[in-house]
């Protein structure tokens, strides 16, 4: 039977199981044509931080409850995190907080990101209004997508900040405070 392919319902006919020859689709352009994520990892806050502008560089761990990271995943260092591998990169960084018995106006956050494992950069950041009643939880989320292209010298960091202080709320049992890495594709 012949090779046929009918437009209307995308299907290829005439092609028998294993009708292909050996090499003609390989592995990584089968997962490059899927988008296929090879690498994704999760990270949280463990406890809650109390302060109006702080770094976020304590108490992190790997997501654990529900998620095992794909590929060998970013590690960190004193709130510095570090890539496995080079690669376009997408950056979240999602932040819950909460006051009592004051009047704090924003929270939110802020990516920073370095080139040189030294001087770090803002990339990105957002805030959320948290009104002015006795008590309020807000939260905000901010991202970036970035090109890495040296494993060793290039980190992001986290850093948080409100018009007053607030508890930036962490857990070790679910995600509250937390970043997730995501790769894209290659540089």
């Amino acid at each position: 039977m012949a090779l046929g392919f009918n437009g209307g319902t995308n299907v290829i006919t005439g092609l028998a199981t294993g009708g292909l020859p050996d090499g003609s689709v390989d592995t990584d352009s089968l997962a490059t044509s899927v988008n296929v994520f090879r690498e994704v990892d999760q990270w949280r806050i463990t406890s809650n931080l109390s302060t109006s502008n702080d770094w976020l560089d304590e108490n992190w761990e790997r997501n654990d409850t529900n998620f095992s990271k794909i590929g060998t995943g970013v590690e960190v260092d004193t709130g510095a995190f570090s890539f496995p591998n080079t690669g376009i990169w997408l950056i979240q960084l999602n932040m819950v907080c909460y006051y009592s018995n004051n009047d704090r106006r924003y929270n939110g956050g802020q990516i920073y990101a370095t080139t040189n494992n030294s001087s770090y950069a803002e990339m990105a950041n957002s805030y959320s209004y948290m009104g002015d009643a006795s008590y309020a939880y807000a939260s905000t989320h901010t991202q970036i997508v970035l090109d890495v292209t040296d494993v060793s010298n290039q980190k992001v960091k986290f850093k948080v900040e409100a018009s007053g202080t607030v508890y930036f709320m962490g857990n070790s049992d679910y995600n509250r405070t937390c970043a997730t890495f995501i790769k894209l594709g290659a540089t």
